[in-house]
């Protein structure tokens, strides 16, 4: 019974105090990371974008040939 007790305290949500000093660093940590990762995040999008858009002309006119092939039959 006392190591279930033990487990659920473990488990139980605690809110951590840092130092003013650790808290302003690691917030100033935060900020530039994500800084970074928004900019690597915004390429990848533009790389997916790009390539979607081929994909969905090269469906479009692969539809249309066939649709044309349909009506010159």
């Amino acid at each position: 019974m006392s190591v279930l007790i033990c487990l659920l305290l473990a488990c139980a949500d605690r809110e951590v105090q840092l130092e003013e000093a650790y808290r302003k660093k690691a917030d100033s940590i935060y900020a530039s990371e994500i800084d970074q990762i928004d900019d690597e995040i915004d390429s990848l999008c533009l790389q997916m974008q790009d390539s979607l858009i081929q994909v969905k002309y090269d469906s479009i006119v692969r539809t249309r040939k066939q649709k044309i092939r349909e009506l010159s039959q």
